[in-house]
């Protein structure tokens, strides 16, 4: 069984994403189209190293889904081939996402993008839960890897992640995210990671509050209830706070 499943492999059609939306290249649609996802993934590899293709940023799109998709078999054995397909995946989706600098099909795919989000998500949720802050703080920092431009929201997350983490890089990188959300309007919020965003402003200021830094607790609070006016847990710490400081 083992050997006929390795035979078959490119003709194992798994309940993956149904194909690249906006793409151009017709032998890789093919392949994907037919199943056929490790003989597109290793024609995509291909083309990656071609001058012609050098800046199109379709081959990591393609080699990102298939490896997705060979991860995600329905054949056991697919899968034990491929165990590391999700993070192979992630590690194509992140070089896609910066060499498409004209958005030519980021934005076009962002299902397939969000669905990588949701498992580092998940991955970056368990450490938090085994208190691994320096692993969460690492995962967040991949998380934002993901996006065509900077996040800050996430990175003042992964900042005091590193904090908990005892890692004092972590204060660098809240100043600058802070600095940055600051200075604009208006905020848009990553909502697969909204909760832990929320959660990062929270933490960091109770961390503030425990080294006697009342005032400066308030003062990242005031940035958390311009970004997250309605939450309730936000603006009750808020209000703890602000009432200790007028005491």
């Amino acid at each position: 069984m083992r050997f006929l499943s390795v035979i078959l492999l490119s003709f194992i059609i798994t309940n993956g994403f149904s194909q690249v939306n906006g793409g151009s290249i017709e032998k890789l649609q093919k392949l994907y189209e037919e199943g056929k996802y490790e003989s597109c993934l290793f024609r995509a590899d291909n083309y990656t190293y071609k001058e012609a293709y050098s800046k199109d940023p379709e081959p990591l799109l393609y080699i990102a889904m298939c490896f997705y998709n060979l991860a995600k078999s329905d054949d056991e054995f697919i899968r034990e081939d491929y165990a590391d397909g999700v993070k192979e995946s992630i590690k194509y989706a992140s070089k896609f996402a910066k060499k498409d600098k004209d958005d030519k099909l980021y934005s076009k795919n962002g299902e397939f993008i969000n669905k990588l989000k949701e498992e580092q998500r998940e991955l970056l949720v368990n450490y938090l839960n085994r208190k691994q802050y320096s692993k969460a703080s690492s995962m967040a920092d991949k998380y934002n890897d993901l996006n065509r431009e900077i996040d800050y929201t996430v990175v003042y997350m992964s900042g005091v992640y590193s904090l908990l983490g005892e890692d004092t890089k972590g204060n660098s990188d809240i100043e600058e995210a802070y600095t940055k959300l600051n200075s604009v309007s208006s905020v848009v919020v990553d909502p697969i990671v909204r909760s832990q965003i929320i959660d990062s402003f929270l933490k960091y200021s109770e961390l503030l509050v425990k080294d006697g830094k009342v005032a400066a607790a308030k003062k990242q609070l005031d940035l958390a209830k311009k970004i997250f006016p309605n939450d309730g847990y936000i603006n009750m710490q808020h209000n703890m706070i602000a009432k200790s400081l007028s005491k």
